[in-house]
């Protein structure tokens, strides 16, 4: 026999009928037959561990006497049909069983891949099992070799942290919580066996902290009160539940269950929060805050005025306006304007025009709250010569701009409007501006748009007598830091008028320096441009305004014609100056 290989071989002959030796006597009589062989093991190749038992059987259909034997890496082991094997050596083996007669053979071949004794272990606890504890209780695990304890090596972890390593784990937890227990073990055959629990250490009873740490509230009506909760013990199957209602209320409402409380209190009262928490070890807490809410003391109605002075002078034909701001007890508070006895408004603004030189007018407020207080101011309002007229101040945005040609348009889409005043400052104070969107162009000469003089877009006529006796186009115009210069001309002459005025200081506009226009401008604020449309270069072609119908405002051109893109420029009030 092979000096590496130990094989216990058990031979059976009584174990079943087709158990036979492979070498009967030949009968005369009998004929020959080829050997036909059923082998009850299919499998060309078998795995088996150290010192497990292995079966083979050949059951011979045919008749015949015959000659066969199995062979283990080439030495004989048996000549019987049936054979069990015990290896007790590791390693790769070829088990094969030959038989033959004068009319023919048969055999068959196995691989048989002994590997080292299975390590077989029994836990105290079954494996995948939900340990359940409360802190303070000690967690026990053990386990029993009973097969393949080959110098086994024990290994105990909670996480990803080795605590034992001894066939046993005793340990105390600290800290409530969910855990991972697990046990690893390998035998000498470098045989494995793995188990893990889930342990779950329950804190009893239930202990938190909320934040605010308030014991109780007093707000007022439409005030919210917040809570939250921090559940430092007692965690496991945690649930939730806030509720609030009046202090005697036979129920309460639930608002919440989570973590968080907020409720906005609309009416005054005494009322109560509580918070329950319970969880799946049985047990609970308990919290309640009263809640004292009040009614929000109504101060009286207060209301500031634009203009605070009793006269005032204005312009004929000019827009006066006056706003009222409430600064205090204005719940259902109603406006009333009245110009000269007759209701003019019943906004919190009022707009109006004046005519008659040296003639006095009233203009009066009443506002009046829910609760019935009223403020009341009135202003004598002195009409005084025009030293000027609007063209248009922007205010009424429901008209759009339709008293302009808008020049700059991006496929054909408008790149003008009126919006609100994104810069108020003492420089311009108005609500609604004229907005050119330079910065949609794109082309670099210059950008412009148009405006009849003629009529303003409230419809009012500017009749070629009454433009003759003014001078000067004054505007408003926040460029911020643009590089351009807003330039006016007489649409149908290509001359070009650079402003007289910037901020009321003289600007050079025959010969204009850009060095000039930094000193004056600012970019920061509203300027106001004014422009001498009697003087050359404007009047070549042009004896006074009453001549001119229609303006071209050239809102982006470079001094240094340095092609620099536009960029978005406010305009407001522009008005016709004596």
């Amino acid at each position: 026999m092979n000096n590496r290989l130990f094989i216990s071989i058990t031979v059976a002959l009584a174990l079943c009928a087709a158990t036979f030796s492979c070498t009967p006597s030949e009968s005369q009589d009998e004929k020959v037959e080829a050997p036909v062989v059923e082998y009850s093991v299919q499998e060309d190749v078998l795995d088996i561990k150290l010192n497990e038992s292995i079966s083979f059987g050949a059951e011979v259909t045919s008749s015949g006497p015959y000659s066969c034997a199995w062979y283990v890496d080439g030495v004989k082991v048996s000549n019987l049909n049936s054979v069990t094997y015990v290896f007790n050596s590791k390693g790769s083996f070829k088990v094969s069983f030959e038989i033959s007669n004068e009319a023919g053979a048969d055999s068959k071949e196995y691989t048989v891949n002994v590997t080292g004794e299975a390590l077989v272990v029994e836990y105290s606890i079954a494996a995948s099992e939900t340990v359940k504890l409360v802190l303070g209780d000690e967690l026990e695990l053990r386990v029993t070799v009973t097969g393949g304890d080959k110098e086994t090596v024990h290994s105990w972890s909670i996480g990803d942290e080795i605590v034992s390593g001894t066939s046993s784990l005793n340990h105390l937890f600290e800290v409530p919580g969910t855990y991972t227990v697990s046990y690893h073990g390998v035998n000498a055959d470098d045989e494995h066996a793995s188990a893990s629990w889930t342990v779950k250490v329950a804190d009893l009873p239930i202990s938190a902290s909320f934040t605010p740490e308030a014991e109780s509230f007093e707000i007022f009506e439409k005030e919210s009160v917040e809570l939250s909760v921090k559940v430092s013990s007692g965690i496991f199957g945690l649930a939730h539940k806030w509720e609030v209602g009046l202090k005697d209320a036979a129920s309460l409402e639930t608002v919440s269950t989570g973590e968080s409380f907020s409720y906005s209190f609309a009416t005054p009262g005494s009322y109560i929060i509580r918070y329950t928490a319970s969880n799946s070890d049985g047990g609970s807490l308990v919290k309640t805050w009263p809640v004292e809410v009040e009614k929000i003391p109504v101060l009286p109605l207060a209301i500031s005025f634009s203009i605070e002075e009793e006269s005032f002078n204005l312009e004929e034909s000019k827009t006066g306006r006056i706003s009222a701001t409430v600064t205090a007890g204005g719940d259902g508070i109603v406006h009333e304007w009245k110009v000269d006895g007759t209701v003019v408004s019943t906004e919190n603004k009022v707009a109006f025009s004046l005519s008659g030189v040296g003639s006095s007018h009233s203009v009066s407020y009443k506002g009046e709250n829910g609760a019935g207080e009223l403020v009341s101011k009135t202003w004598t309002v002195n009409v005084i010569e025009a030293s000027s007229v609007m063209f248009d101040d922007m205010e009424d945005a429901t008209l759009g701009v339709s008293s302009f040609y808008d020049g700059n348009k991006v496929n054909n889409v408008n790149v003008m409007e009126i919006v609100e005043n994104p810069y108020k400052t003492a420089a311009n104070p108005s609500d609604k501006v004229l907005l050119d969107r330079g910065s949609r162009i794109t082309w670099s000469s210059s950008a412009y748009f148009k405006f009849k003089t003629y009529n303003n877009q409230y419809g009012k006529e500017f009749s070629s007598d009454m433009r003759r006796s003014y001078t000067k186009v004054r505007v408003k115009v926040y460029i911020g830091d643009t590089g351009f210069t807003p330039l006016l001309q007489e649409d149908t002459k290509s001359s070009k008028s650079a402003p007289v005025e910037i901020n009321g200081q003289a600007f050079n506009a025959s010969s204009p320096s850009l060095d000039e226009w930094k000193k004056l401008i600012k970019t920061n604020d509203w300027n106001v441009f004014v422009y001498d449309v009697s003087q050359p270069k404007f009047s070549t072609n042009v004896s006074t305004l009453a001549d001119v119908t229609q303006f071209q405002f050239r809102v982006a051109v470079d001094f240094n014609n340095s092609g620099k893109m536009p960029k978005d420029v406010y305009f407001d009030d522009i008005e016709f100056v004596k």
